[in-house]
């Protein structure tokens, strides 16, 4: 399986903190804002990601970075890894463990234990 690539890792980063500057993705991937800048021109004119100024006071604003709907779908979603967690949670309920609890008490015990 290849390795993902600078832009991929950077979609997921922002997925992963909801939004992003070009400062933190340069941080947290030890590269130049200006090499971040030019990856994020890309995947923005790809309609990937867009951008809302943050001001500061005074000086110049900064960009918060984040995904659009199609930077959202252009990710992994990792069902079948999720899909595996929630059945071995569900098998490793104890008989009786259960009782009196509706569906919607078991699955959001589930989904709790999940994140």
């Amino acid at each position: 399986m290849p390795s993902p690539s600078t832009r991929d890792i950077i979609l997921e980063i922002i997925q992963n903190r909801k939004s992003e500057t070009v400062n933190g993705l340069a941080q947290e991937l030890s590269l130049a804002p200006a090499t971040i800048r030019r990856h994020l021109d890309i995947l923005q004119r790809d309609g990937l990601v867009t951008f809302t100024e943050v001001r500061h006071g005074t000086g110049r604003p900064e960009f918060s970075f984040s995904l659009t709907e199609r930077g959202h779908e252009t990710l992994p979603k990792h069902y079948s890894e999720m899909l595996g967690k929630l059945i071995s949670k569900l098998v490793s309920f104890e008989a009786g463990s259960l009782k009196d609890k509706s569906g919607d008490q078991i699955l959001n015990e589930m989904l709790q234990d999940l994140a």
